[in-house]
């Protein structure tokens, strides 16, 4: 009997290891530097000077504002990152994110729960060997609990589930970044001109 139990458990611990959830590979696409389109509507002279673009929201913008000197204009530029609500809201959805991959990373590690409580019984008269209309007292019993579980991720649910947790949380940090850069080249422009074309 105790050889089948070891037996069973070397099995299970052995198929812990294996995950058969396929290995993502980029899909390879083919994208032209331009469109046959655009080339040909460009005089000869300019089809070979433009340049590709090299998307950088999510790069530090700095505080450029901060030249003029103006200890009035740097609160009004604090106030219009803090009081934007796009900014707040990618903000609310990087916390999420990170509270998300915290519980998914937690399916890790194995999970206990106790409890303690308490509980009223009756015993039967027929159990007390007691005529049937017998009256019987009720007790209050307290039960004490203990439940350690822990899931073997055969097939890699749980790496996977937390290998989306981050890259959900990359792609929320990244939007974050978006949005500051965003408040960073759009509104703290026209607090600046609102605020020097009003002083």
């Amino acid at each position: 009997m105790a050889d089948r139990r070891l037996t069973a458990l070397a099995v299970a611990l052995s198929l812990a290891g294996c995950s058969l959830a396929p290995k993502f590979e980029q899909p390879k696409v083919e994208t032209p530097n331009a469109f046959k389109q655009e080339a040909l509507a460009l005089p000869e002279s300019e089809r070979g000077s433009w340049k590709v673009g090299e998307p950088a929201e999510a790069q530090p913008r700095g505080e450029w504002w901060k030249a003029f000197g103006d200890s009035t204009l740097d609160q009004l530029e604090a106030a219009a990152m803090a009081e934007n609500p796009g900014l707040q809201a990618a903000a609310a959805r990087v916390l999420q994110a990170r509270a998300v991959l915290g519980i998914t990373e937690a399916d890790r590690i194995p999970q206990v729960s106790v409890g303690v409580g308490p509980f009223n019984t009756r015993p039967s008269p027929a159990a007390q060997g007691l005529p049937a209309d017998a009256n019987t007292s009720s007790r209050t019993l307290w039960r004490a609990n203990a439940v350690a579980s822990y899931e073997l991720d055969l097939f890699g649910r749980v790496k996977n589930s937390i290998g989306a947790a981050q890259k959900d949380l990359e792609g929320s940090e990244a939007i974050f970044q978006s949005w500051r850069g965003r408040t960073s080249s759009c509104a703290k422009p026209k607090v600046t001109s609102t605020y020097s074309g009003a002083a």
